[in-house]
C-alpha cells in the first residue's frame, strides 16, 4: 500500500486509520488502495474523475483503489479515513461470500475492484444529510 502521504508507517498493514481536519483545497489523487472516508464535522465537495458531489457530517464516501478524487472544503471539515488494501479487501469478500464466488477473481469483480472498472465511488448520506 502507498503509505507516502500517510505520514511515517514502518512495516506493512493492510489497514491503516487517519483523522484529519482539512481547511483548504486538495487536489484530486489517486491511491492504490480502497479508502473509507468518514465525515465526522464540516462539508466539502469532493472532486472526481466521475464529477462533483457535495459531502457533510454523518456521510461515508467509499473509493475503490486507483480512482482520483480531492476536496474542497466549504470552510473546513474534518474526516476520518481508512485506507484498506486492495488484496486486502478482495480476500475479506472472497471469505465472506463463498457461496456466492468461485475464486479470486470473482471476488475482485463482486468488489468492484476488478480490470473491468476504471473505478468507483460513492457516497452514503447519513444522519447528516438530506437524501441526494
Amino acid at each position: 500500500m502507498n503509505h507516502a502521504n500517510l505520514g511515517p508507517v514502518r512495516a506493512f498493514t493492510p489497514i491503516v486509520a487517519r483523522t484529519r481536519a482539512i481547511h483548504r483545497p486538495i487536489e484530486p489523487v489517486a491511491y492504490d488502495c480502497v479508502k473509507l472516508i468518514f465525515v465526522r464535522a464540516g462539508s466539502a465537495i469532493l472532486l472526481s474523475e466521475f464529477g462533483e458531489k457535495s459531502i457533510r457530517f454523518g456521510d461515508v464516501v467509499a473509493l475503490a483503489a486507483n480512482t482520483h478524487c480531492g476536496s474542497k472544503p466549504e470552510g473546513s471539515i474534518t474526516v476520518s479515513t481508512l485506507y484498506l488494501d486492495r488484496d486486502y479487501v478482495i480476500d475479506q469478500v472472497f471469505w465472506q461470500h463463498p457461496a456466492l464466488l468461485t475464486d479470486r477473481w470473482d471476488a475482485q469483480d463482486f468488489a468492484g475492484c476488478g480490470s473491468r472498472r476504471a473505478g468507483c465511488w460513492w457516497a452514503y448520506s447519513g444522519a447528516g444529510s438530506t437524501g441526494r
